[in-house]
């Protein structure tokens, strides 16, 4: 049976308690929202696989793509949002576990141990703010449209400009759908219908197998 598969970050993985900014949302609309995964595969009537997970670098949404990839079968779809790329990831001090580091966030500096410094992620957040780890992931796609090379795969995301992704940081936001009463930037449910439509759209366009 065919599947849809989502990779990404928050704005993939979708509404829960576990984290606070998702907490609030799901306390002010009463109920849990589905996101554009599952506004999709609710149209298609597929099985979906979310892969998506809050917080995640580009080099973690990646990589779950490559763990996955003797999963996905020829016909499925695949649907990739990736982050921003000034993200990147460390090994923590128990040498066991990748920790993704976000810029503007509490990053829990003192999981590293002695291992790194502040001043260090602060040079690196400034290093990683340039255009070319933004090619980077282009340079990723293609490697990945190769892979899959019998797939409908559309590569999107919030965060990237200046490059040829689809870009959809204009879809609804939380702060805005409830007034500021949840101060969040995270898509509001109506943000990740907006997507689900775009997405949708761009698939049923028929123009090119090969989406970016």
């Amino acid at each position: 049976m065919k599947r849809l598969w989502t990779f990404g970050d928050s704005f993939t993985e979708g509404y829960n308690e576990k984290h606070e900014w998702s907490k609030n949302y799901i306390k002010w609309k009463g109920y849990t929202p589905k996101v554009y995964g599952e506004v999709i595969a609710d149209r298609l009537d597929i099985d979906l696989k979310n892969i998506g997970q809050g917080g995640s670098d580009n080099y973690t949404i990646l990589e779950r793509v490559c763990e996955n990839v003797d999963k996905i079968k020829d016909d499925d779809l695949i649907i990739i949002g990736w982050s921003n790329p000034v993200r990147f990831r460390l090994v923590g001090q128990d040498e066991k576990t990748w920790r993704s580091l976000v810029p503007n966030f509490d990053n829990k500096i003192d999981s590293f141990g002695k291992m790194i410094s502040q001043s260090t992620l602060d040079e690196i957040f400034v290093n990683r703010d340039t255009s070319l780890y933004q090619h980077e992931v282009i340079h990723w796609i293609k490697l990945l449209n190769k892979t899959f090379k019998t797939n409908t795969i559309i590569h999107w995301t919030h965060a990237m400009h200046g490059t040829n992704l689809w870009n959809f940081g204009q879809c609804n936001r939380i702060i805005t759908e409830t007034k500021g009463e949840v101060n969040d930037g995270h898509y509001s449910e109506i943000g990740h219908i907006e997507l689900a439509d775009a997405l949708m759209s761009i698939m049923d366009s028929k123009i090119n197998k090969r989406f970016l």
